[in-house]
């Protein structure tokens, strides 16, 4: 039960903190032919290369890329540019044994470059070298000016150690103030190693964020229930069901409403049904 619990937790949870986003592209056929006209005028020009081969970069054409930045490089060995390019797009296609290569060339003497420390992060990360991804990562972060959340929650997740990740996203609540991804995150690691209180004391600091609770409180009487705290558990989640019923019509008929209502019913019923095993419970 309580696994499944989990799972219905950790959905709801993705639903509250990661609404889906589209993002907007250029049209970078249109970007890419212009680039293209000028090379033609200026055929020896290799930041025309290294443009052109970014934009096919973005648009995930990995051998058209890699043709221009190589040529790129022939026509001007000294444009270091071309490396750190080079290895976003071997990190982008999934090469990253060959990222890391070009990367590092490109950081020995680019030491402050935020974004390529980023990439060599995520590519270290993908080849299971922890310790020198979490160094990337904070080195990235000490360098920003004003970090965003995500590489914390990046670097928490490279680190093996439970304790370390939460100290590193601690450190960016310190820094960036209370940022529900870092406690979200946090929160999910406070219940690997089963601190239900610390977890429930992160619910409560950013519960101000949300004008409503409802998925608050059925996280917190999840995590109530994870600790055998059964009374406190029905007490969160009959509160998570009187903000549901509360709402007008055309909120609680959304899917996700809808989905966390029936959550939330199973499980007063599930604690209901169990309290006749045990009469002192309720």
């Amino acid at each position: 039960m309580k696994s499944k619990l989990g799972k219905i937790i950790c959905l709801v949870w993705l639903l509250v903190i990661y609404p889906v986003c589209a993002a907007a592209h250029g049209d970078l056929h249109s970007q890419i032919a212009a680039v293209t006209l000028l090379i033609k005028k200026d055929p020896n020009n290799a930041k025309l290369y290294l443009k052109r081969g970014e934009l096919y970069r973005q648009h995930q054409d990995w051998e058209e890329a890699l043709s221009d930045f190589n040529r790129a490089e022939k026509l001007n060995p000294e444009l270091e540019e071309v490396l750190y390019a080079r290895g976003r797009m071997f990190f982008e296609s999934g090469q990253f044994e060959l990222a890391k290569k070009e990367l590092d060339k490109f950081l020995s003497s680019k030491h402050t470059h935020i974004e390529a420390l980023i990439t060599r992060a995520r590519t270290l990360t993908r080849l299971k070298e922890s310790q020198s991804a979490i160094d990337d990562f904070t080195n990235a972060i000490n360098l920003s000016e004003k970090p965003s959340p995500d590489l914390f929650v990046e670097r928490a997740k490279a680190d093996p150690s439970t304790d370390n990740a939460i100290k590193g996203l601690d450190e960016g609540i310190v820094q960036l103030g209370e940022i529900v991804t870092l406690e979200m995150f946090a929160i999910e690691l406070e219940l690997k190693r089963k601190g239900w209180d610390n977890a429930l004391l992160r619910i409560e600091r950013i519960s101000k964020q949300f004008p409503r609770k409802e998925k608050l409180l059925f996280k917190r009487g999840g995590i109530l229930l994870l600790a055998d705290r059964k009374v406190e558990a029905l007490t969160s989640f009959q509160s998570s069901l009187k903000e549901i019923e509360s709402m007008p019509n055309r909120l609680r008929m959304l899917e996700n409403t809808v989905q966390l209502e029936k959550a939330v019913r199973a499980e007063i019923e599930k604690l209901k049904a169990n309290s006749s095993d045990d009469k002192k419970i309720f």
